[in-house]
């Protein structure tokens, strides 16, 4: 199952790079990551990240799996949930779409995360069909650019 949303940003695919390519960069952009430490940049890189949703923290150890500079960035995130292992990846595809204008694709994958498959349908709908609550990843990013 996997949520995909973008965003078209006024910057240049390099300026969106320094944001996302960085994972302790991610709790000044991404609500939801309220902790990350680092321990390099690039592929195969790992690190550790808290993340907090509907008041329930977790932590999750990340890899770095992905790596194409300035294009495309995407993140495993490994976790135990109330006795469950499991993983959820999420991509960034940045493309340029004008002289100083960006996409930005993100994809969340749940296909192997510890949810119900009904709870990872729920949220595929609400995403897809539902009214937009709260703030995600790429409005935290257009924040942060606009700082």
């Amino acid at each position: 199952m996997r949520i995909v949303s973008s965003k078209t940003f006024r910057a240049s695919p390099e300026n969106l790079w320094q944001i996302v390519h960085d994972p302790a960069n991610m709790p000044a952009w991404n609500e939801k990551c309220v902790e990350c430490s680092s321990n390099g940049i690039g592929e195969g890189s790992r690190f550790n990240a808290v993340f907090e949703m509907s008041g329930k923290r977790s932590d999750a150890q990340g890899e770095v799996i992905e790596y194409v500079l300035h294009k495309r960035i995407r993140y495993r995130y490994r976790y135990v949930d109330d006795s469950k292992a499991g993983s959820v990846e999420e991509t960034y595809d940045i493309s340029k779409v004008g002289r100083d204008r960006s996409k930005v694709e993100h994809e969340v994958n749940l296909k192997h995360a510890a949810l119900h498959f009904w709870v990872k349908l729920l949220a595929f709908v609400l995403e897809k069909f539902g009214k937009k609550m709260g703030k995600g990843p790429l409005d935290g990013i257009e924040e942060l650019l606009n700082a």
